[in-house]
C-alpha cells in the first residue's frame, strides 16, 4: 500500500512540482532548517533554496540558488543559476546551472552540466565525474574516472582512473595524478607541468569524428529531407502558435513574461521536470493498473513539451521588439519569435545545444504560469 501510495505521490509531482512543493515558502526562499530531518524526498522550488537539514531520501531542488550544506542520505537532483554544494550527498548528485561549485562529500558519482563547474580542494568524490560545462576546474581527488568537455578543463588534483576530455585548453598541474589513462580529443596539445603524473598512456586525437565517404546523391537527398522537415515543422509550429496567441493571447504573454522576470527557476523546473518524467513513467508502467496512466501522461507531457518552443519563440520576439523600441500585435511578436528560433536552431552545433536549453526554459515557465492558473 505504501508503494502505491508513493507512487501516485510521484505521479502528481511530475506536473504539481512546479506548482507546489514539500517545503515552507515565504516571498520564493525555502528553507530547510539545520534541525530539521525529513525521513522522505525532498521536495523544493523558489528563487533561493537552502537545504540545511537531514533528508533521509532524494532531494529534487530549483530556484535562482540552490545552497546544499546539510545531508542528504540519498541522491542529490539541482538546477539553478548558482548551485552550490557543501554539505554530504550519500549517493549520486545530478546538478545543472550557470556555476556549480561543490565543496562537500559526494557518496557515489557527481554529474554537471553547468557554465562555470569548479570542485574545489575540501570536496569529495568517492565516484566518476561526468560534465559538460564552459570551463571546469577539478581542484580535490575524484575516486573514480573522469569525463569532461568543456572549453577549458584545469585539473589540480589526483584521479584515481580514467580521464577523457574534449576540449581545447587541457591543463594538468604540477603534483597532480592521473592514475589511468589520459585521452583528450584538441586542436591544442594539453599543457602537462613537468611536476604532473600521468601513470598510463597519453593520447591525444584530433577529431571524435568517424567519416564514412558518401555519394553526392545521398547527400544531397539528405539536405532536401532535412530541409522538408524543418519546412514542415516551422509551419505546424507556425498554426499551432498563432492559434494559441488568437485564443489565449494573456495566457502566452504572461508566460513568455516568466522568462524575463525569473530565467533561472524556469530553466531549474523544467530540467526537473524532464529528470522525473522517465523514472515516473517507467514505475507506472510497470504496474498492471498504471499502465493506460502510464501512456496518457506520455501523450500529455509530448504536447507540453512541443508548445514550450512556442512561448520561448513570443519570448525571443517580445525580447527583440522591446529593444528596437517597436509595438506590434500579439501574432506577431510571436510570428517573428519563431522565425529567429528557428534560424538559432538550424546553426550547426550550436543549434541542437540553444533547442534543448530553449525547451527546458520555456517548459519550465508553461509549468509555473499553469500552476499561477490555478491559484487564481
Amino acid at each position: 500500500m505504501k508503494s502505491v501510495k508513493k507512487l501516485f505521490i510521484i505521479f502528481f509531482l511530475l506536473f504539481l512540482f512546479p506548482f507546489s512543493v514539500f517545503a515552507q515558502e515565504k516571498d520564493r526562499i525555502i528553507t530547510l532548517p539545520r534541525d530539521e530531518i525529513v525521513n522522505d524526498d525532498y521536495f523544493a522550488a523558489g528563487q533561493t533554496v537552502y537545504i540545511s537539514g537531514t533528508v533521509n531520501g532524494d532531494v529534487y531542488a530549483a530556484g535562482g540558488q540552490v545552497l546544499v550544506d546539510g545531508t542528504v542520505n540519498g541522491d542529490l537532483v539541482a538546477a539553478g543559476g548558482v548551485v552550490n554544494v557543501s554539505g554530504k550527498i550519500g549517493e549520486d548528485a545530478r546538478i545543472a546551472g550557470g556555476q556549480v561549485i561543490v565543496s562537500g562529500q559526494i557518496g557515489d558519482d557527481l554529474s554537471v552540466a553547468a557554465g562555470t563547474l569548479e570542485i574545489v580542494n575540501e570536496a569529495t568524490l568517492s565516484g566518476n565525474l561526468v560534465t559538460g560545462a564552459g570551463s571546469v576546474i577539478i581542484a580535490a581527488p575524484v575516486n573514480g574516472n573522469v569525463r569532461a568537455g568543456a572549453e577549458t578543463i584545469n585539473i589540480l588534483d589526483n584521479i584515481s582512473g580514467n580521464v577523457e576530455a574534449a576540449t581545447n585548453n587541457l591543463r594538468v598541474v604540477s603534483g597532480a595524478v592521473i592514475a589511468g589513462d589520459l585521452t583528450y580529443y584538441s586542436e591544442n596539445q594539453a599543457n602537462i607541468e613537468k611536476q604532473a603524473t600521468v601513470s598510463g598512456q597519453i593520447e591525444r586525437r584530433t577529431s571524435s569524428r568517424i567519416n564514412v565517404p558518401q555519394s553526392q546523391d545521398v547527400q544531397n537527398f539528405f539536405r532536401r529531407t532535412t530541409a522538408v522537415f524543418r519546412i514542415i515543422s516551422f509551419l505546424s509550429s507556425l498554426l499551432i502558435g498563432i492559434l494559441l496567441t488568437y485564443l489565449f493571447p494573456r495566457f502566452v504573454g504572461e508566460t513568455a513574461s516568466l522568462l524575463g522576470k525569473s530565467p533561472w527557476l524556469s530553466l531549474g523546473i523544467g530540467f526537473l521536470s524532464v529528470v522525473l518524467f522517465p523514472f515516473v513513467f517507467i514505475i507506472l508502467a510497470l504496474t498492471l493498473v498504471g499502465l493506460p496512466l502510464a501512456f496518457i501522461l506520455l501523450f500529455v507531457y509530448l504536447i507540453i513539451l512541443y508548445l514550450a518552443k512556442i512561448f520561448i519563440s513570443y519570448f525571443i520576439g517580445s525580447f527583440v521588439l522591446q529593444k528596437l523600441g517597436k509595438k506590434t500585435e500579439t501574432v506577431w511578436v510571436f510570428v517573428l519569435g519563431l522565425a529567429i528560433y528557428f534560424i538559432l536552431a538550424s546553426i550547426p552545433f550550436i543549434g541542437p545545444l540553444f533547442s534543448a536549453f530553449a525547451t527546458l526554459f520555456g517548459l519550465g515557465a508553461l509549468f509555473i504560469e499553469i500552476r499561477n492558473l490555478i491559484k487564481r
